[in-house]
């Protein structure tokens, strides 16, 4: 099926945009190795579905975020390091290796003690603290009044997101959970920050919540 599928779709006209084609199933089981074959043909390919917003990349960096900047962690360091869309922030470097190198030499569970090892390894590593704290809040471990938090939120997605060039297909899944994050975060910002119902949190707690 996959192999008829790529044929009939390389049969299109030239100029057949990605948007123009949909793919029918009879066993939405066969979606992943479809999609996986179209994709290999140098199409890109999204499952009309869609997936749980909460598996995007976005909402995993916020997270990842949220407990870098609740706890300093070097475990979430190390798991932004790896989170593709931290590129444009932490640059090309081989941090993932740096990591894996130092953890390999230092047992060092917090990021907030000082960096070990010689004067590059001691530059290289805070200079990447730094970077990755440039992305967080000034503020984000005084609570303030959960609309408040709105633009903040709004702010570290823009700082990670602004560099990239998003295309609307296939960064589809990227581009929808941003857009979803900032219709939540504006009707989050709608609430009375005086009702007493609305509560008090930290960066970390309001990115949870």
């Amino acid at each position: 099926q996959a192999v008829e599928l790529v044929r009939v779709l390389s049969g299109l006209p030239e100029a057949t945009s990605a948007e123009d084609v949909t793919v029918g199933l009879g066993d939405e089981e066969a979606a992943g190795s479809l999609g996986r074959a179209i994709a290999l043909a140098g199409t890109p390919a999204r499952a009309a579905a869609g997936s749980s917003v909460l598996r995007s990349a976005p909402v995993v960096l916020l997270e990842t975020l949220g407990r870098y900047a609740a706890q300093q962690r070097y475990a979430d360091l190390a798991a932004l390091v790896r989170h593709p869309d931290m590129l444009g922030v932490i640059g090309d470097e081989p941090w993932a290796t740096t990591l894996d190198v130092y953890a390999s030499t230092y047992l060092q569970a917090d990021t907030r003690a000082a960096w070990r090892g010689d004067v590059d390894t001691r530059e290289a590593l805070g200079q990447l603290s730094d970077r990755i704290d440039g992305v967080l809040p000034d503020d984000h471990d005084t609570p303030q009044s959960l609309p408040a938090w709105s633009p903040a939120i709004a702010q570290t997605l823009a700082v990670v997101y602004e560099s990239r060039d998003l295309d609307p297909f296939a960064n589809h899944a990227t581009v929808e959970a941003l857009t979803q994050l900032a219709q939540a975060l504006g009707e989050q910002a709608q609430l009375d920050p005086s009702a007493r119902s609305t509560p008090r949190l930290t960066f970390a707690q309001a990115v949870s919540l």
